[in-house]
Formats: C-alpha cells, structure tokens, sequence
C-alpha cells in the first residue's frame, strides 16, 4: 500500500503522522495499491514507477511515496489506539488511476494518522528518472 507524502511532511527522514491526515478535497484518506493485478509481477521499485507514472496529483521531486502493509498497519491502529479503531482499505480503482483505493475509518484523528506513520516499511521517491 503507498500513500503520496509531500515533502514537508518527512521531518528528520521519517515520515510524520500528518501524512496521513485527511487533505482539503479528501472524505477518506487516499491510498495505492501496490499489488494490484498489472503492477503484481514487478520490484517495489517498478511498482512505485507505474503508480507514479499514473498519478493524478503534481508529484515534486522531494515528494515521496510511503508504503504500508495493509494488515500490519489495521492490528497496529486496532491494538494501539485507545478507541480501538478499526480501519479497513477498499478499492476504489479508476481509468486514470486503476490501484487506488480508500482507508476507510470512523471518525479518523490525528492519532489514527501518527499511528500509520509508524507502520511505514519504506519510502521511496514520488519522482524516479524523469519518470512522472
């Protein structure tokens, strides 16, 4: 799973909890499926790629994509926050952006998102040899 950190969010190389904050023209938080069927056969490195390649917004050159594992990251928010949130990502694939998907939560906090920034297995760069 990868989420679209733009670079102010990245404080001492670590990706902050308010990545994963609600933006202006979001309901739920907007994700990428990284194994989805057409990018499933490739490296991380070449799934972020296409993602990229295919990716709505702006991407700057110290953005970054964040990834996730999805079960990983719903035991951690379930069993760490103090209302034991329960999250949940549903496909919400597109012509123009076929991988992503939606982290659906009750009333999401900043907690919610601290507690995902914790859970990032890795980041890599939103922009890769010219690509995007």
């Amino acid at each position: 799973m990868l989420r679209h950190v733009k670079a102010r969010f990245i404080e001492g190389g670590r990706v902050s909890g308010t990545a994963f904050r609600l933006r202006e023209n979001e309901a739920e938080l907007s994700f990428n499926w990284m194994e989805f069927d057409f990018y499933r056969n490739h490296t991380a490195e070449e799934q972020v790629a296409l993602i990229a390649e295919r990716y709505p917004l702006r991407l700057s050159r110290r953005d970054q994509f964040a990834s996730l594992n999805v079960g990983a990251a719903k035991r951690f928010v379930l069993r760490e926050h103090p209302a034991a949130k329960a999250i949940d990502f549903i496909e919400d694939g597109r012509a123009d952006n076929p991988s992503h998907c939606l982290m659906k939560v009750p009333e999401i906090d900043d907690m919610v998102g601290d507690l995902l920034a914790q859970c990032v297995l890795q980041r890599f760069p939103a922009i890769v040899h010219g690509i995007s």
